[in-house]
């Protein structure tokens, strides 16, 4: 398995299960919501105490799930593909949908779902996690572009035919 695997893909597969791991526990921790005097309100949503996973972030749990999708995608092409075609090609989707989903994860980090809510440490694995596919993702692309032993990508010789 990992002689099919270049360093790209494998930093592709950390995040992959980093995040993919994070989605299972709790991102955010309700705290009790205290007014001015001191009396506790009650949370609209939760009660205190209760957990939040990665699906309170509404639209922008898609994200993370598509990135997780294509970075096993292209990470299957590589493993059982014959050619490098199917990596090359999945390698654009994995950056995309890891900067969304890196996008989705830095909002989360200033601005948390619900009101009196906090950071789990689950929510900083997943936010890694994410970072690290769209690393790997543009790592791979960068990888496929110039091969191994040159410095810059070959030129291509102009052949001359004279009739």
């Amino acid at each position: 398995m990992g002689g099919r695997l270049r360093r790209s893909e494998l930093l592709l597969l950390a995040g992959l299960l980093a995040l993919f791991g994070s989605t299972f526990f709790a991102w955010f921790v309700l705290s009790p919501v205290t007014s001015g005097t001191g009396e506790q309100l009650p949370n609209v949503a939760l009660a205190a105490g209760e957990k939040v996973n990665v699906w309170g972030l509404h639209f922008g749990r898609f994200a993370i799930y598509l990135a997780i999708l294509s970075a096993a995608w292209l990470l299957a092409a590589t493993l059982l593909g014959h050619t490098p075609g199917y990596a090359t090609l999945l390698a654009t989707p994995v950056v995309i949908f890891g900067l969304l989903s890196s996008l989705t994860m830095i909002y989360r980090l200033f601005s948390v779902p619900l009101a009196g809510s906090h950071h789990a440490a689950a929510f900083y694995v997943g936010l890694a996690g994410s970072l690290v596919i769209f690393a790997g993702g543009f790592w791979s692309m960068r990888d496929e572009s110039v091969p191994s032993g040159f410095a810059d990508a070959p030129q291509p010789e102009l052949l001359r035919v004279e009739r």
